[in-house]
This record gives structure tokens, C-alpha cells and sequence, in this order.
């Protein structure tokens, strides 16, 4: 039997914990305050009504009379305090009330140190007992999922400049969620009841792009029929997410460029200038800074972009996270596709922990929409999931791409870059516009290479 120390005064939360812990391996102690702690605790439960001034203290408290030890911190704290508390010791913070499946959950998964792997197992014995009850986002951080240190460090950065009005710049591979950090900072900014407007830089061709973001007065060209703002003028207040900068033709480059240092639009076919207050967060998973060195991008706008750059982690560097992501979209996924799964055989859960990822959390998403469609009444096995996911049965089996390989051989850049794209185009069934995304290039990119490389 483990010890579960609480520490508080909170009469309900100790009845609840002493019936949730009854039917595990761990007995409970309370006690009034940090003081009359004594012993070595697997855990520690922190209960308090006060600010997070208060909840600080106790950490540190915990963390001189306790080092090593996890401390669960229950108090009613705001989402902001929830990166503080994590920073100030907390190994999680939960805001009461807590249901009985959530602090279970919690106890269990931090007392016995197997972290986001109980998510993953909580869930299979759920499904296995024909059992599915709400799966809740318990770690995270606004619309964020997980509680890996790599994702605790892009929280921490979205907490440091949220409030700011500075330009941020996020970079990270094709479905990291760099969208989601954009709306996070949004929502959680001084901007966040002015509008979000986002725009791909790369999907929109360079002839249309201009007026998309700029706009158009009545008669500026053909076939301007009517006055259009463009999306600069309509995120005024607000913020404004360039995903794939990187694709910014260098003359649109140079008109962002003044805009950034006016803050001022003039419409296509207008000579007034319109001020506009907006946040600009900008993404790409290129290395824009290589690509001023190539002259590929103007060195000027790069140091006006690159305020504060939040690096985003692929799920390979997160893989402590990916039980979590599973559970969650399994729950949201079922609702949407009406798929009841009764079971998930064990050999599934052991392929999606060692799989490479490398579509990351876009992918994984796919994955868990195409094995519920798969399910055989109800059941998951390794036939529910795509082919090229049972290709690769281990990361032993695989190289750190998008594609298997037999055997490693000695190729050139070149060459894995046209196998990456042949590879992606037949994962996508030859979608353009998915296998450019995927690749995290844009459309015209991919033209271009497939006529370099002769794919048809």
C-alpha cells in the first residue's frame, strides 16, 4: 500500500478521496498544514481556498519537506495561475469541484509516476468493461492538450507574452498546432473581443493574395465590382495570424514590411491611408532565417516578424503526451462518426506509443478517425488501423521520416525529398492540397518539385 498525504482542512475532499482510494493500493493521511507532514508520501494533495499567493507558499513548503515528490495542488485558481502553480512545483492543478473519475485519474497517475500512460490505460479498461465515460481535458492549457515538460515550456511562453502586444512567431513542423497557439494568444490577449483573422500564406496564388490581405477599393481592377477590406483591415482590434510567412512573395514582403512600421493600410486603388491596431502572430515550419541567408526573405521583415518566437515540439518530442491526444479524440471522434468502441486490443496502444509520428497531431487525428470507421463491431485491433501505420511495427523498424524503408541505404537529399512526396501523395490518395499541408509546403511548391522530380 502507497500514502497519499492531504494536506488542508477540506472535510468533503477528504471524504471523497478516502472512498475514491478505498478500492486502490494506497491508504490516505491528512493532515492541517505542511508543518505536521511526516513520512515519504507518494503523493501529496494540496487543498486550499486561498490566492495563489498562498498556494506558492505551501509549494514551496512541500517541495523543502518533500523533494521529489509530486504535489496535486486542488484550489480555485484562474487558467492563467495554472502555468505559475506548474512552475512554481505542482506537478498538476485542478479547480473544484473535482469529479471522482477526474481525481482518481489524477492520484493514481501521479502517485504511481507513470504520468499520461494511466490516460491511455484508464481508457482501455474503460472501453474493455464496456464502459465509456466522459473523457475530460484535464491537463493542458487553454484549448492545449498534454503535460509533457516540452509542451509545459510553449505554456509558459504563451503566458509570458500573451498579454503583450508584441509580434510572436511561432515555428514547428506541419500539425504541431501552431493555428491553436495563434488562438490561444488571441483569446487570452488584451485583443481576445476583437476579431482573429487567419490567412495561408501559401494557398492563396500571388496574383490574389495582395488584395486578400490589403484590399481593394470598387473599380481597382477587373472585376472589382465592389469594395473588399482585405483581412488586415478586418482583424482592426483584433489579431492577425500569417500562417506559412515563408511563402510571402518578396513584393508583398516589402508592402507588409511598411505596414508594419505605419500601421497604416491603403486599400488597392485608394491613396488614403487607414490605421489599424492589430497583433500579429506569424508561423512556418521553414527556417526563415536560412532562408534570409538565401535571399529569400527580406532580413528587414524578419526582425520586425521574429519579435518572440514560441518553438513548438513535434509529437515525437512529446511522446508522454500521445495517450492523452488518443483518449481525448477516441471520445471526440466516436460522437462525431456514431461509433460505439467496446474494445481496443493492447497491441494497438503499444504501436501508437512507438510510431514515429510524423504527421504529428494532424495525423494522429487521421489515424483515430480512420480506425473508427475500421472497428469491427465495435472492436479495435492492428486491422483497424491504416496500412503504413502497420508497416511500421516499431521506431526500431523505421527511419525518422514520412516513409518505411526495407533497409537503410546511402541516398542523397534529393532523392528522399521526391520519395517523401511520392509517399505522401499516395498516403492522401494524390491530394494536393492535404499532401502539400502535410509536407508544409505550399501548393505551387509542390508543382514545382513534382515537375522536377517527374512525378506525375
Amino acid at each position: 500500500m502507497r500514502d497519499i498525504l492531504l494536506i488542508g482542512d477540506d472535510a468533503s475532499l477528504a471524504a471523497q478521496m478516502d472512498a475514491i482510494l478505498s478500492t486502490a493500493r494506497f491508504t490516505m493521511r491528512c493532515v492541517s498544514s505542511v508543518e505536521e507532514a511526516t513520512g515519504a508520501p507518494a503523493l501529496v494533495v494540496l487543498s486550499s481556498s486561498g490566492s495563489f499567493g498562498a498556494i506558492r507558499s505551501f509549494l514551496a513548503a512541500c517541495r523543502k519537506r518533500h523533494p521529489g515528490v509530486p504535489v496535486l495542488a486542488i484550489c480555485p485558481c484562474e487558467e492563467a495561475d495554472k502555468v505559475k502553480a506548474i512552475g512554481a512545483g505542482a506537478a498538476d492543478i485542478l479547480r473544484p469541484p473535482v469529479s471522482d473519475a477526474d481525481l482518481r485519474r489524477h492520484i493514481i497517475s501521479l502517485a504511481d509516476g507513470v504520468t499520461e500512460d494511466y490516460a491511455m490505460d484508464d481508457l482501455i479498461r474503460q472501453k474493455n468493461c464496456l464502459q465509456c465515460p466522459l473523457i475530460r481535458e484535464t491537463h493542458g492549457y487553454g484549448r492545449f492538450i498534454g503535460s509533457s515538460p516540452a509542451i509545459k515550456k510553449v505554456f509558459a511562453q504563451i503566458e509570458k507574452v500573451r498579454k503583450s502586444s508584441l509580434n510572436v512567431f511561432i515555428h514547428g513542423q506541419s500539425g504541431t498546432g501552431k493555428e491553436l497557439v495563434a488562438r490561444t494568444l488571441h483569446e487570452s490577449s488584451a485583443h481576445r473581443d476583437g476579431p482573429f483573422m487567419a490567412i495561408n500564406c501559401g494557398a492563396i496564388p500571388e496574383n490574389l493574395l495582395e488584395s486578400e490581405l490589403f484590399g481593394y477599393e470598387k473599380g481597382a481592377f477587373t472585376g472589382a465590382d465592389r469594395p473588399y477590406n482585405g483581412k488586415i483591415i478586418d482583424a482592426d482590434g483584433g489579431t492577425l495570424f500569417l500562417d506559412e510567412v515563408s511563402e510571402l512573395p518578396l513584393k508583398l514582403q516589402v508592402k507588409l514590411l511598411r505596414f508594419l512600421e505605419e500601421r497604416t493600410v491603403t486599400r488597392l486603388g485608394s491613396s488614403r491611408a487607414q490605421e489599424v491596431d492589430v497583433r500579429l502572430v506569424c508561423a512556418t515550419n521553414k527556417d526563415l532565417r536560412a532562408m534570409v541567408r538565401g535571399n529569400l526573405f527580406r532580413e528587414d521583415l524578419y526582425y520586425r516578424l521574429v519579435v518572440y518566437t514560441i518553438e513548438l515540439p513535434s509529437l515525437r518530442e512529446r511522446r508522454e503526451d500521445i495517450p492523452l491526444f488518443f483518449a481525448h479524440f477516441l471520445q471526440e471522434r466516436e460522437k462525431r462518426h456514431e461509433v460505439h468502441i467496446t474494445r481496443i486490443e493492447p497491441e494497438v496502444v503499444e504501436l501508437l506509443k512507438n510510431y514515429p509520428w510524423p504527421g504529428n497531431v494532424r495525423e494522429l487525428i487521421n489515424v483515430v478517425d480512420h480506425l473508427l470507421v475500421s472497428a469491427e463491431e465495435g472492436v479495435v485491433t492492428l486491422d483497424s488501423l491504416p496500412p503504413y501505420v502497420r508497416e511500421m511495427r516499431s521506431a526500431d523498424a523505421v527511419t525518422d521520416s514520412s516513409f518505411p524503408v526495407a533497409a537503410w541505404q546511402p541516398r542523397t537529399l534529393k532523392e528522399m525529398e521526391k520519395e517523401a512526396i511520392v509517399a505522401t501523395l499516395r498516403h492522401f490518395n494524390g491530394n494536393m492540397a492535404e499532401t502539400a499541408r502535410a509536407l508544409g509546403i505550399g501548393r505551387a511548391t509542390l508543382y514545382r518539385k513534382m515537375s522536377s522530380y517527374h512525378i506525375n
